[in-house]
């Protein structure tokens, strides 16, 4: 499913001529609901593509995913303008996005942290893996 929406979103991504880079490493995501892991890439993704449409010349969005222990960990990061938080104009949409994100995640035993500096916006999350995984790793 994650590859589906990673592709959708990179296709998106080259129309809007904003630079996307991925790198996925180990992550386990099979013990998640595909209606969950499409609530969680698909909103973090069309923020993060409304906000680097915005964000003038250096339009990008990396993502980066890998394992750590038993938890998957993946950061997005966005170009974006913070001028247009400040006019209002993204605040309701990505409120939303996020609830439903940050939502989504609790109900997994994961969570999410957000910063924004200079004019970049990222979002780290974290998402155990499947129950058992502790006991079998160590």
């Amino acid at each position: 499913m994650l590859n589906i929406i990673l592709n959708d979103k990179a296709e998106t991504a080259r129309q809007k001529n904003i630079r996307m880079e991925v790198s996925i490493g180990k992550i386990r995501l099979g013990h998640m609901k595909d209606m969950d892991v499409t609530t969680v890439f698909a909103n973090l993704l069309d923020n993060a593509l409304e906000a680097a449409e915005g964000s003038g010349d250096k339009r990008y969005i990396t993502v980066k995913a890998d394992a750590f222990r038993e938890f998957s960990v993946v950061k997005i990061c966005n170009s974006y303008d913070p001028a247009l938080k400040k006019d209002g104009k993204d605040t309701e949409h990505r409120g939303i996005g996020l609830g439903n994100v940050r939502q989504t995640l609790q109900r997994c035993g994961g969570g999410m942290d957000i910063e924004e500096k200079d004019r970049e916006f990222a979002v780290s999350i974290t998402i155990p893996g499947p129950v058992g995984d502790a006991a079998e790793t160590g």
